[in-house]
Order: C-alpha cells, then structure tokens, then sequence
C-alpha cells in the first residue's frame, strides 16, 4: 500500500512540476517520502 502511494505522489509531483516548469513539486515530494520512510513501520 505505502507503494501504491508514494508512486502516486511521485507521479503527481512529476506532472505539476512539468506543467509549472519549476522543481518544488518535486521536492516538496522528496520530503514527504524522506519522512515517510524514516517512519518505524508499525
């Protein structure tokens, strides 16, 4: 499941960053998922 959403995000945060032409989707999801995987998994 944390797959399915972390590819989700990046596939959003791949299109907004194509259409805005800047990199803060991007990085923005870098983030999350950076935090994401720090989490323990319960």
């Amino acid at each position: 499941m944390q797959a399915h959403m972390m590819y989700s995000l990046w596939l959003g945060a791949s299109l907004q960053a194509k259409i805005s032409r800047r990199a803060e989707p991007l990085e923005c999801a870098l983030a999350h998922v950076t935090q994401l995987l720090a989490e323990p998994v319960s």
